[in-house]
């Protein structure tokens, strides 16, 4: 147990309001995850996952990682 009561030392902040919807729109929700879900699949190479982003270019590219998602996604050879 603190000797103290560290929140006694915080600053106090500002009040703010503001106006939100009653309820989210469950179909801007869905159409967000449907995309998320199906636009990260690269079939030219072998329908690896893209995972890594680059936020350096403009607009923001999805890249596959070639060391393990398309080696994960290569069928294996025939023995």
């Amino acid at each position: 147990m603190l000797p103290h009561n560290p929140m006694s030392s915080s600053v106090k902040g500002q009040l703010t309001t503001s106006e939100m919807p009653d309820t989210l729109d469950l179909s801007d929700r869905m159409s967000l995850a449907i995309n998320a879900l199906t636009n990260v699949w690269f079939p030219e190479h072998s329908w690896a996952l893209g995972f890594n982003v680059d936020f350096f270019t403009d607009p923001a590219q999805l890249r596959i990682n070639h060391v393990t998602d398309a080696f994960l996604n290569t069928p294996p050879p025939n023995s």
